[in-house]
This record gives C-alpha cells, sequence and structure tokens, in this order.
C-alpha cells in the first residue's frame, strides 16, 4: 500500500512543481524572483515536513494511520486547490456576484 501511495505523492509533487512557476507568474502576477522565492520555499518545507511526519507516526498514531492521514490531507488540498482555480469557478463566482466582472 505505502508503495502505491508513494508513486501517488510523487505524481502530485512533481505535477504541481512543474507547473508552479507558470502559475506564479502568469496567473498570480508575481515577479521572477518572487516566485522563485516562494518555489524554494515550498520545496524546502516539503523536504523538511517528513520529519514532523516521522515524529508523529512515531509516537502518536502508528505508520499506516499516518500515512492515510497525510495522504487524506494531500488529497484535499490538492483537490480545494484545482477547483478553486479552475476557469468554471471563477464563470461561478462572476455569475453570482456580478460587480467581480
Amino acid at each position: 500500500m505505502s508503495a502505491v501511495v508513494e508513486v501517488a505523492l510523487r505524481f502530485a509533487y512533481y505535477g504541481l512543481a512543474g507547473n508552479l512557476i507558470t502559475y506564479l507568474t502568469n496567473d498570480l502576477h508575481q515577479s521572477t524572483s518572487t516566485a522563485i522565492k516562494n518555489i524554494n520555499t515550498w520545496v524546502g518545507v516539503s523536504a523538511i515536513f517528513p520529519i514532523f511526519g516521522a515524529i508523529v507516526a512515531d509516537s502518536l498514531l502508528g505508520r499506516f494511520k499516518t500515512i492515510l492521514l497525510s495522504s487524506t490531507i494531500y488529497f484535499i488540498v490538492c483537490s480545494l486547490a484545482t477547483t478553486f482555480n479552475s476557469p468554471d469557478f471563477e464563470e461561478l463566482i462572476i455569475l453570482y456576484n456580478p460587480e467581480k466582472s
């Protein structure tokens, strides 16, 4: 099970990482230097965060419950980010709030 979860997490991580610079510069209109700084921060936090997961797994929940909990949180956050950044969602906001257009 953990191998499947690891493969899914790697696909999500590298899929997000590949498009992040484009999203930050084009959609959020950040400068290239600010976008690169934000991406480096994200990569650093992503590299250090498993240490906290190891502490939770060893001290509190156990390995499989921690994998299940962290994968669920990761999936929910990626789903919300995809949903709220889709063109359909922006059209829905304009439809219900005409002042935004």
